[in-house]
């Protein structure tokens, strides 16, 4: 697939403040393109819709005000260029009841912010579109955040995959081709849009 120009991964952003962007110099070749990928992830083990206001707070923070801080940085350099990509990574709970409250309210968020942010750019050159992965083999999916042991974590996961048609966990590989995908020019006609990684799952 093409990709015209470098790949800034942003994996933070939460803290108020986003460093200098790698792809933001003035030196940049014209006509060349830039693309960006927001991924943040974090949820406490409470599920329940009335957790501490501290714990959705925090939660909130990391999995969506994040996306927002990362792409207010980013969008103003795109927008200048007149071209290049967002990719932002939500997850299956922005549809299904899966992950806990505060973690789907952050998913669907941006979800949310994606589809609208999409309308406001798009004139200008620059694509906004969200990957959202099911069960993937991450410390936070099988449990390796928690402190479970190896067995453990295979079982759990074991649990988790009966429930996805293809009968198999995604790996890191499987998201990062799918935002490899919306970033190229293979996908210069596609923007606003949720591209859905999970085996099967959301269709089970």
């Amino acid at each position: 697939m093409r990709l015209g120009g470098k790949i800034a991964i942003i994996t933070g952003g939460s803290s108020g403040s986003v460093g200098p962007l790698p792809f933001a110099s003035p030196r940049r070749e014209p006509g060349s393109s830039s693309a960006t990928s927001t991924k943040t992830g974090a949820v406490r083990p409470s599920r329940r819709s009335n957790a501490p206001e501290e714990s959705w707070d925090r939660v909130i923070r990391i999995n969506l005000k994040s996306v927002y801080l990362c792409s207010r940085a980013t969008i103003p350099v795109l927008l200048q260029k007149g071209s290049g990509s967002i990719v932002n990574v939500a997850s299956i709970a922005a549809t299904r009841a899966v992950g806990g409250a505060s973690y789907a309210a952050a998913k669907g968020g941006i979800l949310s912010y994606t589809r609208l942010v999409s309308r406001e750019i798009a004139a200008r050159g620059v694509r906004i579109n969200c990957v959202s992965p099911g069960y993937m083999r991450t410390p936070m999916s099988t449990g390796e955040r928690l402190g479970l042991s190896v067995a453990e974590q295979e079982e759990r996961l074991d649990k988790l995959t009966r429930r996805v048609p293809m009968r198999r966990s995604g790996s890191v590989n499987d998201i990062a081709d799918a935002i490899v995908y919306l970033a190229s020019d293979e996908a210069g006609y596609v923007t606003g849009q949720e591209l859905v990684v999970d085996g099967g799952y959301l269709a089970s």
